[in-house]
């Protein structure tokens, strides 16, 4: 079925925003139905946009706040400094009294050495008034650098744990492709069927999982917890007619791993459930009711 170009557009914004994650679960439900509902070409196309917006986004440089946002940071620091100066006024009040502040004894000197102390004292209460303003200053700009810094470290944190996701992604994709093979993009389609096995029995340990490839032509088992070196057979299964279909045969060479079964044509669609035989024919696995 067609889609139209309004539905196409919308796929599209919607896929968009699903790769930096900024869906509600609403909109991801919604574009699970457009997706669907649109054609293969629409559909490829989508795909490969999100592809590239992915890898756009792990080559993006480490983000830096504006000017700005550096500016409204200093002024914080700033003001939060001259209100911590008012609230210490009274303490530094006390001690030693200001030159300027002299005895009654002294107020009843001659002018001339009242004066002559006065011109003394001046030049030592500057220096200590021009040193306090620089101690000040250099405060606020050591404040405000750390400030600064903190904001870098934390964008540059959030950078480093997007590009790790991102690489864990790839790497878990490249182990997938070594053990499926090639055409590995099938089994990583958001429209595979996914289904869980589990034990037939109480006897029977461990646990698989089928993905099923939208075209129905080829399944991904993944199992673990299987005794190696056991020769077992995949098989698709009606519920409503109870007939099963073998799908294919499998060895298990390590107790965790997997293996890629092409299936003929028939023998699975959307409705399958599947299960596992062992060499004699029982079974061992099925799908979790």
């Amino acid at each position: 079925m067609a889609s139209s170009p309004s539905n196409r557009d919308e796929i599209i914004e919607l896929a968009q925003l699903e790769v930096v994650g900024a869906l509600e679960s609403v909109d991801c439900a919604r574009l699970e139905r457009l997706f669907r509902a649109a054609s293969p070409l629409v559909q490829r196309e989508v795909l490969d946009l999100q592809s590239i917006l992915v890898t756009q986004t792990a080559l993006l440089p480490v983000i830096e706040p504006e000017r700005s946002l550096r500016l409204r940071v200093l002024a914080s620091v700033a003001q939060a400094v001259e209100a911590s100066d008012s609230e210490l006024a009274p303490i530094a009040s006390i001690g030693r009294p200001a030159p300027f502040a002299s005895s009654s004894s002294e107020s009843r000197e001659p002018d001339g050495q009242t004066s002559g102390s006065t011109s003394i004292q001046s030049p030592a209460d500057s220096r200590w008034r021009r040193s306090s303003m620089m101690w000040r200053a250099t405060c606020i700009a050591v404040i405000g650098a750390l400030v600064a810094s903190l904001i870098f470290q934390i964008a540059r944190a959030d950078q480093a744990t997007r590009i790790s996701e991102l690489a864990l992604q790839n790497a878990i994709s490249k182990e997938l492709s070594a053990l499926v093979g090639a055409g590995i993009d099938k089994f990583l389609d958001q429209r595979c069927i996914v289904k869980g096995l589990v034990g037939a029995t109480v006897r029977d340990n461990g646990s698989a999982t089928v993905m099923l490839t939208p075209s129905f032509d080829a399944v991904l088992l993944l199992w673990i917890d299987v005794p190696a070196g056991s020769s077992l057979t995949l098989q698709s299964l009606d519920r409503q007619s109870g007939i099963a279909r073998q799908a294919g045969d499998f060895s298990v060479v390590n107790p965790i791993g997997g293996t890629r079964i092409d299936l003929p044509s028939g023998v699975a669609n959307a409705n399958s459930d599947w299960q596992v035989t062992d060499s004699r024919g029982t079974v061992i696995f099925t799908t979790r009711p």
